[in-house]
């Protein structure tokens, strides 16, 4: 099928790729199915395109490639509605805010996307009781990586 996105074009999509949220996203319940559409292989970001609005997309990043510190416990509700068997089958993914300035870009570490890789069901999580906010600044954590690393 082909999806047109505002941002980036036309988009071949196959069936198989298509990640239903059964209960949306917050703020756009609406619509819940989307793709995820690779930026560029090397960099851990990517779309979520919404294959029902050509003008509702997310930027969206590997949270384990920018902080491999980051931890996270899916509630037993959370792992029930994706159907989730094994923790091989569960991809993380986190939304990134791009502002004016892309050193201000921040990512929400609190509330993570959980994809079920079998299935293709998929959910915001809200992680109570977690240390994480909904602005992480994207270069301190990588900074902090790079300090770690060096």
């Amino acid at each position: 099928m082909m999806v047109q996105s505002r941002v980036l074009g036309p988009i071949n999509v196959e069936e198989e790729q298509v990640i239903f949220f059964p209960e949306g996203i917050p703020g756009f319940e609406s619509y819940k199915k989307y793709v995820i559409v690779p930026l560029n292989e090397e960099l851990p970001f990517a779309y979520l395109q919404s294959v029902e609005e050509g003008n509702l997309h997310f930027v969206i990043a590997d949270p384990f490639a920018i902080f491999p510190d980051y931890e996270l416990e899916l509630s037993k509700e959370d792992q029930e509605l994706l159907e989730i068997e094994s923790e091989r089958e569960v991809s993380v993914w986190v939304v990134c805010t791009v502002h004016d300035r892309l050193e201000e870009a921040t990512l929400n570490l609190l509330a993570p996307l959980i994809l079920n890789s079998r299935n293709r069901f998929a959910k915001q999580a809200i992680l109570h009781h977690s240390g994480y906010s909904t602005k992480h600044k994207l270069v301190e954590l990588l900074s902090r990586q790079a300090k770690k690393e060096g």
